[in-house]
């Protein structure tokens, strides 16, 4: 992990976002985003498109591997925010040519959020933008490549993307939001997205939900791929 600015924790929390480099590993990214692109070419019937990015692309909450990855992501996200955080929810997207990401901010339970571009088909940049809070006409966009991030304010920090437009009709972009809120903080009781914990259905959704949520083999993989990295670093 690498952060772009080496204030680091003070940068985020005068800035409210900074970009990071290797955010990831390698093989964790490339096992979701191709479990997740196989997906999106199959399911032609998503049903969790939403207003934020309506035309096309394919989405998923809570899936059991992402939100493995969320939660062995906490400490870095500790360290870098210098804040206790407790995890909320993940979203997955995989956006395809023509597709944007409307300006907003997010809900109580992104108030501390990062956006991780998995993998892409090919070799091309879509920045996201972000405006300044303190300055809405200051507009800054931030490319964010294969394996990095950029975490950020979600409640205080506006964000889009424009019209995605790569180089080829089939071209993609795999992008993982992991959401967190200051333990702390005013949206302490948003804590798991308000569910009873991690790894279940959101209270009120549908059977669709229930099928997404099943653990699958790659489940499994992301789960030893993790544990095996934290019994050689000692942790």
């Amino acid at each position: 992990m690498k952060l772009r600015n080496s204030a680091g924790v003070y940068y985020f929390q005068k800035k409210k976002y900074l970009a990071v480099d290797d955010f990831v590993d390698a093989d964790v990214a490339k096992i979701i985003s191709d479990e997740y692109v196989k997906l999106a070419k199959e399911d032609t019937e998503n049903k969790l498109n939403d207003s934020q990015c309506p035309i096309n692309s394919k989405a998923w909450y809570g899936q059991p591997m992402c939100e493995y990855v969320m939660v062995d992501c906490l400490p870095k996200m500790e360290e870098i925010t210098g804040l206790k955080l407790f995890p909320t929810y993940t979203y997955m997207r995989v956006y395809g040519p023509g597709e944007e990401l409307h300006y907003h901010s997010d809900r109580p339970s992104c108030e501390i959020s990062v956006t991780i571009n998995l993998g892409q088909s090919g070799k091309f940049d879509w920045p996201i933008w972000y405006a300044d809070p303190d300055d809405l006409t200051v507009r800054m966009p931030v490319s964010v490549q294969p394996k990095e991030a950029m975490i950020y304010r979600g409640c205080d920090v506006p964000h889009w993307r424009e019209k995605f437009n790569p180089p080829k009709t089939t071209d993609w972009q795999c992008q993982l939001f992991l959401h967190y809120v200051n333990k702390f903080g005013p949206f302490q009781q948003f804590a798991y997205d308000r569910r009873e914990q991690l790894f279940i259905e959101p209270i009120g959704k549908s059977e669709y939900y229930k099928e997404l949520m099943e653990t699958t083999d790659n489940d499994r993989k992301i789960r030893f791929s993790i544990v095996k990295r934290t019994e050689e670093s000692g942790e």
